[in-house]
C-alpha cells in the first residue's frame, strides 16, 4: 500500500517538473487574445494551487502584464488612403506631363448649354405689385438672363394722379430703360375714390366715374404700345370686406374689357384665391397644392405663399414672351463635314453611294385618265313611311287576296281558329301506326 502511494507521488512530481507547451486562443499572432508564458516556464506550484489571477476584465499584454481597456470617446474614423494617385508631386507642385504616356479615357463633357436671350420685363403698379414681382423674382432665381424692373408706388392708384402720376412715371420708366421687353401691370386696390373733371365729382362705379377710369386705363395701355411693348395685366383678388370685395369685382371688369379691347392680355386670378362659394378666404392650396395660408392680416395683401401663387398665374404669360425671345436667336452653325474640322478625325466621312437617278414617269393624257364619276344628288326620292304598300298598278292591295287578312277575318269576326298546319304546335292530329 505505501508502494503504491509513492509512487503516485512520484509520477506527480514529474510531470509537475516537466513544462507544458503553450496554449493560443488563436494562430493570429497579432491578436491581443495570446496568453503568453513568459521566460522560465510555469511554477510547479501553479499546478498546485493555482495561477494568480488578473483583476475582472483585464487581458495579457505581450509581455504577460495585465491590460484593460478604459472607454473612449468616439473620434470621426481615421481617413483611409485614397486608392487613386495624387496629381502632385512630393513638393506640392504638378508635375510635368509625358507626352509619351498613354492617355486615359476621360469622362465626356456634358454638351454646352445653349445661350439664352436676355429678357427684362417691368413690373409696374401699387402694393399688390411689389408682391408680385417678388414671386416673379423667386420663379425666376436659377434663370438670371431673366430681370425684372420694379416700379411699384404703395397707396397709389389710377384715380388720384395728383397723388402720384402713373401714366407720367411710366414714360419716365419706359424711356430710361431702353430694353424692355413687356409691361406687367398690377394697379387699382386703392382706387375706391371720387374722380373730379370739368363737371364735378362722381361717386365710384357710377356711370360717368366708370367712363373716366376706363380713359385712364386706356391711355396706361397706349403708353406702352407705343414703344411696342406688349402688355400683361393682372386683375386684383377678392378682399375680405363685402363692400370692398363688391367694389374690387367691378374694377375687374372695366379692366378686362378695355385690355381686351386694346389687344393686351388679361390674367384673372379671382378664383385662384376664393372659396368654393367665391368669398373670401385666408389659406388654401398653393402652388404645390399644400394647404397654406395665402392672405395677409389685413385682409388685402399676400403672405409669400400667396404672392408665389400669384407670381404663377401671370408667369403662364410670361414665359410666351420669354419663348418667343428665345425664338430669334440666331440657329446654330450647321457641323462642317470637313475631316480637319471635326477634332480627331483624319479619314474622309463615308456618306454612301450615290444612287443613280430614277426615270421619271411620262404624264397620262386626258383618255388614259380614269373616267370622272357622276357627281351624286344633294337629296334622294321622298318616301313617305306611312302610305299603304301599293300594287304594281298603282290600286291598292285587297285584303281579301292576302291569306294572313282572310285568316285574321276567321279568327276575330267568326270565330273559326285557323286550320292547323302539319307538324305545328296547334296540330294535333294523330295518325295510326
Amino acid at each position: 500500500m505505501f508502494a503504491r502511494v509513492l509512487a503516485i507521488i512520484t509520477c506527480a512530481l514529474t510531470l509537475l517538473v516537466v513544462p507544458a507547451p503553450e496554449s493560443h486562443a488563436q494562430n493570429d499572432s497579432s491578436s491581443v487574445y495570446i496568453q503568453r508564458v513568459p521566460a522560465g516556464g510555469r511554477n510547479p506550484f501553479e499546478w498546485l494551487f493555482g495561477r494568480q489571477r488578473s483583476q475582472p476584465g483585464a487581458t495579457l499584454n505581450r509581455d504577460g502584464s495585465a491590460r484593460s481597456y478604459k472607454a473612449r470617446r468616439k473620434s470621426s474614423p481615421t481617413a483611409r488612403p485614397s486608392l487613386t494617385p495624387s496629381p502632385l508631386g512630393p513638393d506640392g507642385t504638378v508635375p510635368p506631363t509625358d507626352p509619351n504616356a498613354p492617355q486615359t479615357a476621360e469622362t465626356p463633357a456634358a454638351p454646352p448649354v445653349p445661350p439664352m436671350t436676355p429678357v427684362q420685363i417691368a413690373v409696374v403698379g401699387d402694393s399688390l405689385s411689389v408682391l408680385l414681382a417678388q414671386g416673379l423674382q423667386e420663379i425666376y432665381a436659377e434663370r438670371p438672363a431673366v430681370t425684372f424692373v420694379r416700379k411699384n408706388r404703395d397707396s397709389s392708384g389710377l384715380v388720384r394722379d395728383d397723388y402720384y402720376d402713373w401714366p407720367k412715371n411710366l414714360k419716365d420708366l419706359l424711356s430710361a430703360t431702353p430694353n424692355l421687353d413687356a409691361v406687367v401691370i398690377m394697379v387699382g386696390s386703392n382706387d375706391r375714390q371720387q374722380l373730379r373733371d370739368e363737371a364735378g365729382v362722381h361717386e365710384p362705379r357710377s356711370e360717368r366715374w366708370n367712363e373716366l377710369y376706363a380713359r385712364r386705363i386706356d391711355a396706361l395701355i397706349a403708353i406702352a404700345r407705343d414703344h411696342k411693348l406688349p402688355v400683361v395685366w393682372v386683375g386684383l383678388p377678392t378682399m375680405r370686406t363685402e363692400r370692398y370685395r363688391a367694389d374690387v369685382l367691378a374694377f375687374n371688369d372695366i379692366y378686362r374689357r378695355r385690355v381686351s379691347a386694346a389687344g393686351a392680355t388679361y390674367v384673372d386670378i379671382w378664383e385662384a384665391f376664393s372659396g368654393e362659394d367665391g368669398d373670401y378666404v385666408v389659406t388654401g392650396p398653393d402652388v404645390g397644392g399644400e394647404l397654406v395660408r395665402l392672405r395677409t392680416s389685413d385682409g388685402v395683401h399676400f403672405t409669400k405663399a400667396g404672392a408665389r401663387k400669384l407670381a404663377f398665374f401671370a408667369d403662364k404669360e410670361i414665359q410666351k414672351i420669354v419663348a418667343s425671345k428665345q425664338e430669334k436667336l440666331p440657329p446654330p452653325a450647321a457641323a462642317s463635314l470637313d475631316p480637319g474640322a471635326l477634332p480627331g478625325l483624319t479619314a474622309p466621312i463615308f456618306i454612301g453611294p450615290v444612287l443613280p437617278a430614277l426615270p421619271q414617269p411620262e404624264p397620262l393624257t386626258i383618255e388614259q385618265l380614269p373616267p370622272v364619276p357622276a357627281p351624286r344628288p344633294l337629296q334622294g326620292p321622298v318616301l313617305v313611311l306611312t302610305a299603304p304598300p301599293n300594287a304594281a298598278g298603282g290600286q291598292l292591295l285587297n285584303p281579301n287576296s292576302i291569306g294572313i287578312a282572310k285568316d285574321a277575318a276567321n279568327v276575330f269576326i267568326t270565330g273559326r281558329p285557323p286550320a292547323a298546319k302539319p307538324g305545328r304546335a296547334d296540330d294535333f292530329t294523330f295518325t295510326p301506326q
